[in-house]
């Protein structure tokens, strides 16, 4: 197995078993396009080497078909294939009769090729035709020699074979691609399996207000977790918290860029509350289970840290609107106040999300956070 076809096999058999267990992680049953979608790209990725080298082989069939008028006479490179099958023994007594009997050749012998046993002729001092027997029992006669037709007459006459000529030889088989259309094959490759496993993160976390990057390292959480032994689903939980924390405050970094106008961060406090509400859902599951005393103590920790989010993502919008960003219908202001007290409320226990600071709807129409 060739390097393209090892990355192709393993590059494959990751995406598709990464599917599986996201589509069964995440409900894929809910929405099964994208999971299917990725399935079928880590077919085709199984899939490209061959289908590549297949192209390679019509590509020079169809090659020599276009030269064929011009490059390749009816005396050169020519292969001629019976229509009927003969037996290798009777065959190769036909070509040594034909041989021994005419001037036109100096001597015959036994070769062995990757199908079986079969002949080369010799003529004109270092020239060869070449007889052989396909998988079917049909003999095959090429040659670059006027010598070549003789013979398949001569076979014709001895054996009432009825031979046809043929574009390419049958035993042309599909040769791996190799230069630099392997580089590009195996690019090819990576990009489609990283495509594959993007839709699957994207369908994990549909809807909700995190970016590609966000949910691929949502995603390894949960599949760490699924892995590792040493990985609890208190753990991930945990994690993920954290992480999140960290994509709020990053929320307050970014509405204070000078070039984000009101829609920009009003979407980027909108996002801050929503997310918001996922860490104090993970947080209150956390916390539901029975908690060592260092995860105890890393859950007050987290929380701690996001109510500081809230309130740095709030204190942002508060000097963007303080500092010339128009407001006229109050969105931002409005906003900036749910995570100010979103800043000031402990995570509740286990309860409606209504109860949480964090739960928020945003009316598409009129970007009112409700």
């Amino acid at each position: 197995m060739n390097a393209v076809r090892a990355l192709s096999a393993a590059s494959a058999g990751l995406l598709a078993a990464f599917v599986a267990w996201a589509a069964a992680t995440y409900d894929g049953g809910a929405r099964p396009v994208p999971y299917l979608l990725a399935a079928a790209t880590a077919v085709a990725v199984l899939l490209a080497p061959a289908g590549a080298a297949r192209a390679k082989l019509l590509g020079k069939r169809a090659l020599r078909h276009v030269r064929g008028g011009s490059e390749f006479s009816a005396e050169r490179g020519t292969v001629f294939r019976a229509t009927s099958p003969l037996g290798r023994a009777d065959l190769f007594d036909a070509v040594e009769e034909v041989v021994g009997g005419s001037g036109d050749f100096e001597g015959v012998r036994t070769d062995e090729f990757p199908e079986g046993e079969g002949l080369v002729v010799t003529h004109a001092g270092f020239h060869a035709l070449f007889v052989r027997v396909t998988d079917a029992g049909h003999p095959v006669v090429t040659g670059a020699s006027k010598r070549t037709r003789r013979l398949v007459d001569a076979l014709e006459r001895t054996r009432s074979l009825s031979f046809e000529r043929v574009e390419t030889s049958p035993f042309l088989d599909p040769e791996p691609v190799r230069g630099g259309p392997r580089v590009l094959l195996a690019g090819a490759l990576v990009v489609a399996t990283l495509g594959g496993a993007t839709v699957v993160v994207d369908a994990a976390h549909a809807g909700e207000p995190y970016n590609t990057a966000e949910k691929f390292t949502l995603v390894s959480m949960d599949a760490r977790a699924a892995i590792d032994p040493g990985v609890s689903e208190t753990e991930a939980k945990l994690h993920k918290a954290a992480f999140l924390v960290r994509s709020i405050r990053e929320e307050a970094v970014e509405i204070r860029w000078r070039d984000a106008d009101a829609e920009r961060v009003h979407a980027n406090a909108v996002q801050a509350l929503r997310t918001d509400r996922t860490v104090r859902e993970l947080l209150r599951s956390a916390r539901s289970a029975s908690l060592t005393a260092e995860q105890a103590a890393r859950a007050d920790r987290i929380e701690t840290a996001l109510l500081a989010a809230d309130r740095r993502v709030a204190a942002a919008v508060r000097n963007r609107t303080g500092t010339g960003l128009a407001d006229p219908d109050g969105d931002l202001d409005e906003v900036r106040r749910r995570l100010a007290e979103a800043g000031e409320t402990p995570v509740a226990p286990a309860g409606p999300a209504g109860d949480d600071p964090g739960a928020v709807t945003v009316d598409r129409r009129s970007r009112t956070v409700g």
